[in-house]
């Protein structure tokens, strides 16, 4: 699960900074520590963060950076600095663009960046500029262009920035097995290379980007507001929305200004953020997330930004929660959200327990929504419809008809026999997804059939549990080298593939790959099921504590009928869907051709027959993570394992039943 939200994660953007100085406006609450040195950020009652346009600087501008006192971006196709106030702004010589797809972000004086796309700027005090992309080199040259160093970070470059004195940092994303760690770094000019770590980002904490403040450092997230981090203690405080600002998604902090202002990039343009003044005093809804390290999909900022500016009267608040432990809290203490994202909550059991608003009376009221049958099917539970999601992609193992035949679904027996039929040494999967993906695909479709949330019951130590298990251990421990699925599937040497696609160029690739043999068998198991709708980029529930229905009915709408999943997926509305369809069967799709109407029958008939969601309660996945590893290893049976697995899941569904 870690793994897929992961490829969800935008790259994060990142910028620099100056220190800051005391509040000048009056009845402006202080961004400085308050409570003799207590790290939490405070607003004065009655005001919000507000911005306003840099005048001056214009617009289209695709990197920006404040360092040594100045503002530096790139623009129309050079570079150029210009004062915190607007005035001053100045071309700087020795560097133009280069035509092409980047125009607007490489420069000619660091062309050595290969047409990379110049995301991130930095200098230090000696005058020198440094440029970095979402690669792993920092390349710097001087004031004029010319060329000093390329240093080579030895991870992935997620930001530059300048702490005041002009030492220049690198914002670098490690990996870690089953995660990341978000460092900064000390750049060593002399030596040409990656200097001393100087911070760790704290491991549970989501952040677009990170400026010096003071002695400490204020983070801040594209999605939703800032936050102080103490540079002693490494303990982040809690986050300040951006509130009425109506910020776009993928808005860049660059630096406090004087008077605690923040110098912002949004919408390709600067602005300054400000306390003001609220103007109109709204109903304020919330939406809780809960995701690791407090992540939000900036398809839902993008929608609550979109409502918030059209909403006259209403205000949607995003409230993240790093674990489902702190929501419940709240949830008990009757302090219900309006709105809940429902990845890596317990749905099954909060919808069993009278949370959630049935929508299904909302969507036959409003003549200007209807869903995709199977989606709306897929998304019920029993006759209610608790959640709604803008878009879906597709999963399902696929192969060769030639082979698997034409009739969808089959059971763990029938794969095993399947694969007893190929030549010796032939795999399930390619030999590059290792056992721990595997399992997390099965996981993915059937995790709900071993959970009985009407009894309060688990069901591991069943034989199809056992039999799951047996399937996964069959996959390789660790990632193998990838080979072509479908060469591996016409020769005998791999029964299937994973079959994940959100477009139906996706769909056409695959079937032109196998020759137009593409047999879309489903997921094994004790249902034969043809596969599972994986919703874009996030599930909505309404719940009945909500006392502003109507208004966060209209939020919901909006969601369905605007494109905020940047042209990914199969819209779940029916409309939005025979579009798409259309557009498949006369464009050109991957491969330079049209989906053929065989293709798409073929396909529809496939997404007609899908019945049920991605499913994922992240208290049990790790559950089952933590003990199958003996069992792969060989250190306990399955029988042992799955013992242990069925104690503590039934303590969990119990607790939450």
């Amino acid at each position: 699960m870690k793994k897929l939200f992961a490829f969800a994660l935008a790259l994060l953007m990142f910028a620099s900074c100056v220190a800051n100085n005391p509040p000048t406006q009056p009845g402006e609450a202080s961004l400085a520590p308050t409570g003799g040195g207590d790290t939490l950020l405070e607003l004065a009652e009655g005001f919000e963060w507000a911005a306003r346009p840099l005048y001056g600087a214009g617009k289209d501008i695709s990197a920006a950076a404040y360092f040594n006192d100045k503002i530096w971006y790139i623009a129309g196709g050079s570079l150029f600095s210009i004062n915190p106030d607007g005035t001053d702004k100045l071309a700087v010589p020795g560097f133009e663009t280069i035509p092409g797809n980047y125009s607007a972000t490489t420069l000619a004086g660091v062309e050595y960046i290969d047409e990379e796309a110049i995301s991130y700027l930095a200098g230090d005090a000696d005058g020198r500029l440094y440029f970095g992309g979402n690669g792993d080199t920092v390349y710097v040259c001087d004031s004029g262009g010319a060329k000093l160093a390329e240093l080579t970070i030895n991870n992935i470059i997620y930001g530059l920035t300048s702490v005041p004195g002009g030492t220049p940092l690198v914002l670098a994303n490690e990996r870690l097995l089953g995660g990341y760690k978000l460092t900064l770094n000390k750049i060593d000019f002399d030596k040409n290379s990656e200097g001393v770590v100087v911070f760790d980002l704290p491991p549970d904490v989501y952040a677009s980007g990170i400026v010096s403040y003071g002695a400490n450092w204020l983070a801040y997230d594209q999605s939703r507001g800032i936050f102080l981090i103490n540079s002693e203690t490494s303990q982040a405080s809690d986050i300040v929305s951006f509130g009425g600002a109506l910020l776009d998604a993928q808005t860049q902090v660059l630096g406090v200004l004087p008077g605690d202002k923040l110098l912002c990039l949004a919408d390709r343009a600067l602005c300054v953020l400000q306390r003001a003044p609220i103007a109109v005093k709204k109903t304020e809804l919330t939406i809780a997330v809960c995701y690791e390290g407090n992540f939000v999909p900036s398809e839902l900022s993008d929608a609550v930004l979109r409502f918030n500016t059209e909403s006259a009267d209403y205000k949607i608040v995003i409230q993240s929660y790093r674990d489902i432990t702190k929501l419940n809290v709240e949830i008990i203490a009757g302090n219900i959200p309006d709105l809940m994202i429902t990845e890596n909550i317990p749905f099954e059991s909060f919808a069993r327990k009278d949370l959630f608003e049935d929508l299904a009376p909302y969507i036959d009221a409003d003549p200007g929504i209807t869903l995709v049958p199977s989606v709306r099917k897929a998304l019920s539970t029993g006759d209610a419809l608790y959640r709604l999601t803008p878009k879906v992609s597709v999963m399902s193992f696929a192969g060769s008809s030639e082979f698997l035949g034409t009739e969808p679904g089959w059971t763990f027996e029938e794969m095993q026999g399947y694969l007893t039929a190929t030549p010796e040494g032939a795999t399930v999967l390619n030999e590059a997804m290792p056992r721990a993906d595997l399992l997390a695909f099965l996981l993915y479709q059937s995790i709900y059939d071993f959970v009985d949330w009407d009894s309060g019951t688990a069901l591991f130590d069943t034989p199809d549990f056992k039999k799951l298990l047996e399937l996964v251990a069959t996959a390789p421990k660790s990632a193998g080298q990838y080979k072509n699925d479908s060469e591996q599937i016409k020769s005998g040497t791999q029964l299937a593939m994973l079959l994940s696609t959100a477009t139906f160029s996706g769909y056409v690739y695959s079937d032109d790959a196998l020759g137009g043999t593409l047999s879309v068998k489903g997921y094994p198991g004790k249902d034969r099921k043809t596969g599972v709708f994986m919703p874009m980029p996030f599930t909505l529930a309404m719940t009945r504590a909500c006392t502003e229905k109507a208004a966060a009915w209209e939020f919901l709408r909006l969601t369905l009928t605007t494109d905020f999943g940047r042209g990914r997926g199969f819209p779940a509305m029916q409309s939005r869907y025979d579009a798409e369809v259309e557009n498949a069967l006369n464009e050109p799709q991957q491969g330079g051709k049209p989906m053929t109407q065989a293709q798409y029958d073929k396909f529809a008939a496939w997404f007609a027959s899908i019945d049920s969601i991605h499913g994922m309660d992240s208290a049990l996945q790790a559950i089952i993570e933590d003990e199958v590893e003996a069992y792969f290893e060989g250190q306990k049976t399955a029988d042992e394992v799955t013992a242990i697995i069925q104690s503590r899941a039934a303590i969990y569904i119990a607790e939450q039943a």
